[in-house]
């Protein structure tokens, strides 16, 4: 056997399936006759990309394997690619100008009691969600996720998302702090954990405009039909927590800011305090122009203007929280609200983007 094959439709694969490290070192090379199969997974998910090939004519199931240091033998600048199966393996040969380039691939052994690499998943049904959608309501759900503080098994039962079909909503809690992001065509339930998605959002910029999910059992498969990929991943089992809407209403201090601003003086911030979390936070009318404040006692750390529509207000917030939230947060408009009705000592911030509205709610700090 001998197939010639698009060196671009190779490395796309190759990229794709990088997002999940593989559990035993290597990638994953199925050859059917038909179809090249890139995979990659770990104890929970996996990842499959598939190349399209011409009929060989025969019926093959040869699985190969590529170790993560060898994953550059698939690139080059030549312009062919071909694979031919012999007695020693899969041979890859780059070619073009005159030179020519060779590598040698393992075969997998027989009898080898490694599991088998993961087939193209089966799904009945999809929902469909478009890319930016979905980029914008994972980015938001993130603020308070603890994506980078979910490492075991105990961390993950409670750090997830949770998507509400019924709502069109997300919900994720920090316990000090919470999100919930509301977006119409949020049509599927399922819950997520929190370090899968940093996975998910990269899979999705992958996908041809809209990302197929499907969420059948205790598995969410997400897959882009048009460029025959697909990621799969295995929930951890939880109680899944009844939806409460955190409804906004009327506020005492309504205020819109940048949210480059907000983020700028957020970091200061950061830079400048030393031995305490507490940052105060006020907002200041004088003339008719409004300014926001953070500030260290009676220090000011840093100021930026902003519209104010109500009255004038200052409180403290924990520094920590306020800068992993503005780590998630889009550009544009960012609107701050508090002493909302029914949660007078919350400060609400609120983005809408392209659709999606996400409510991220800060609990202030008592004062000294």
């Amino acid at each position: 056997m001998k197939v010639e094959v698009s060196p671009t439709s190779i490395k796309s694969a190759l990229n794709t399936i990088k997002i999940v490290k593989p559990i035993f070192g290597d990638y994953s090379l199925t050859i059917k006759r038909d179809r090249f199969i890139f995979s990659s997974y770990d104890k929970r998910r996996s990842v499959v990309a598939v190349v399209n090939i011409d009929d060989q004519g025969k019926d093959l199931d040869e699985e190969f394997f590529i170790s993560i240091d060898r994953a550059s033998i698939f690139e080059s600048d030549l312009g062919s690619l071909s694979f031919s199966i012999n007695d020693k393996g899969l041979n890859i040969k780059h070619h073009g100008n005159g030179i020519t380039k060779t590598a040698l691939l393992k075969r997998r052994a027989v009898g080898s009691k490694r599991p088998s690499s993961p087939g193209i998943p089966s799904v009945t049904s999809t929902h469909s969600i478009t890319q930016s959608d979905m980029e914008s309501m994972l980015k938001s759900a993130s603020c308070s996720a603890l994506v980078k503080e979910s490492h075991t098994e105990e961390d993950m039962k409670v750090n997830q998302i949770h998507f509400y079909s019924k709502h069109k909503s997300i919900y994720s809690n920090a316990r000090y702090y919470a999100s919930c992001i509301y977006n119409d065509h949020i049509s599927f339930d399922a819950s997520i954990v929190s370090a899968d998605i940093p996975i998910i959002r990269f899979f999705s910029t992958r996908c041809d405009e809209q990302v197929q999910v499907n969420n059948e059992g205790d598995k969410l498969v997400l897959l882009d039909p048009k460029n025959q990929v697909y990621l799969s991943i295995s929930g951890i089992s939880i109680k899944k927590p009844d939806f409460v809407d955190l409804k906004v209403g009327e506020s005492k201090h309504d205020l819109i800011i940048s949210s480059d601003s907000w983020k700028q003086s957020i970091k200061w911030a950061v830079l400048t305090l030393e031995g305490t979390q507490r940052i105060s936070m006020s907002v200041v009318t004088n003339e008719g122009s409004s300014e926001l404040k953070l500030l260290n006692g009676d220090m000011t750390l840093s100021s930026y203007p902003v519209i104010n529509r109500a009255s004038d207000f200052a409180s403290d917030f924990p520094l920590k929280v306020l800068l992993s939230i503005s780590e998630y947060l889009s550009d544009g408009e960012l609107r701050i609200l508090f002493g909302v009705s029914g949660m007078p000592d919350v400060m609400v911030l609120e983005q809408n983007i392209n659709g999606t509205k996400a409510h991220h709610f800060i609990r202030s700090m008592k004062s000294k």
